[in-house]
């Protein structure tokens, strides 16, 4: 990945431009895959690059003491180019398949304009916002011909802040959320996440809504947060397995808008200050997911988890420990049970423990990870990835 970036920042006693700021920004991104089937003579390479250009605007006002707000502009444009390769692996010699994992220089257009405004009032905090998003999504693919959609939404939030004393305070949140098909959802064409899949042109944004309440406490040696949320999901972009389909020996999907559904939790954080220098912290996570079209659980949902830890702190080093578990995954969706990461039996419950240490001796900084010291076999449901090991890691720093 490559970023190339140049911003201009200005100041102003103008109560309606007070700062204003411009971004423009260009990025490349690559990512390759190599694949041999056992016994087979030919090995495939794959090519997917994207190149991003950007800008935004930002115009902050300080209308008054009490009043501020924030508007400005975004523009993105994305390019992605997809090749793919058979490589006779004892000639050496190479070939073109026409079709990479996406549409060949398919095209991603974003803009939006957007305002947020602030408002302080004694012990009340008032923010509230519209954000206007257009895309124009271009595929271009000879298997299922051009494809241009141009989906467009306004989305807003409003929330409140109220200071019950110096030290702590009840806030509430709701937010409409809008995620437009991406080139991916759209064009995708071959083996991904052990499926086959097949692209899919008239899918529609999905959308949420999303509500949060919780209550804040600071005090000079402890501090918590606790909130509680609940998000509706509408039109959600799901696999939809193909009957009695089968490509390469894999089974084929197709994504489309076929579901509801929704999430609700409660998160809980805590810090305390022991003495000036030992503190212990931690915090826990629950989630459920439910999905109301299938009547069944919403996939990947994370199970009960959480950490707590200790850490001693000096004027120049630091030592920390901390314990880290998740409990089993068994509320599985069909297609965590047909997913090869996370398998009918779901994912296991587990608990790792990690040790962190550091010094500075300026100009140099050495830290030291202990990682997973009990050599915890386990994974982060969903990820289709286990764990590190037990594992020590190294860093030396200069600072100049």
């Amino acid at each position: 990945r490559n970023l190339t970036y140049v911003k201009f920042l200005q100041e102003n006693d103008s109560k309606l431009f007070s700062n204003i700021s411009l971004t423009a920004s260009s990025q490349s991104i690559y990512e390759g895959r190599l694949s041999q089937k056992i016994g087979n003579i030919n090995k495939v390479k794959e090519a997917d690059k994207v190149y991003s250009k950007g800008f935004s605007a930002n115009i902050h006002s300080n209308l008054n003491k009490n009043y501020s707000a924030n508007s400005g502009v975004e523009i993105y444009y994305d390019l992605v180019r997809s090749s793919k390769f058979n490589i006779n692996t004892s000639s050496d010699v190479q070939s073109k398949i026409l079709r990479g994992l996406y549409p060949d220089k398919a095209r991603f257009f974003n803009y939006s304009i957007y305002t947020l405004h602030q408002y302080f009032k004694n012990n009340w905090q008032l923010a509230g916002g519209l954000r206007y998003n257009g895309y124009s999504i271009t595929i271009p693919d000879e298997t299922i011909g051009k494809t241009t959609i141009s989906p467009k939404a306004m989305v807003g939030n409003a929330s409140f802040l109220y200071n019950i004393s110096k030290e702590s305070n009840i806030y509430g949140a709701y937010n409409s959320g809008f995620r437009t098909p991406n080139i991916d959802d759209l064009g995708s064409l071959g083996i991904v996440d052990f499926r086959y899949e097949t692209p899919s042109i008239n899918l529609k944004p999905e959308k949420s809504n999303n509500f949060e309440i919780g209550y804040k406490l600071r005090t000079s040696i402890f501090s918590s947060t606790i909130a509680l949320f609940y998000s509706q999901l509408n039109n959600l972009i799901t696999r939809v397995k193909i009957p009695n389909s089968v490509i390469n020996g894999y089974n084929v999907y197709k994504k489309e808008n076929v579901e509801k559904a929704y999430i609700k939790g409660i998160e809980y954080e805590f810090e305390a200050l022991l003495n000036q220098k030992l503190k212990t912290f931690g915090g826990l996570n629950y989630l459920y997911g439910q999905n109301i079209t299938k009547n069944e659980p919403m996939r990947r949902i994370p199970p009960f988890n959480g950490r707590i830890g200790t850490e001693y702190q000096q004027k120049n080093s630091f030592f920390r420990a901390e314990f880290q578990f998740a409990s089993q995954q068994k509320r599985l969706a069909q297609g965590d049970i047909d997913d090869n990461r996370i398998g009918k039996n779901g994912t296991k419950g587990w608990q790792i423990v990690n040790i962190y240490t550091g010094y500075n001796f300026k100009p140099f900084s050495i830290n030291l990870s202990l990682q997973n010291l009990l050599n915890t076999d386990y994974r982060t449901h969903g990820s289709g990835i286990n764990g590190v090991g037990r594992s020590a890691w190294c860093t030396l720093g200069l600072n100049f």
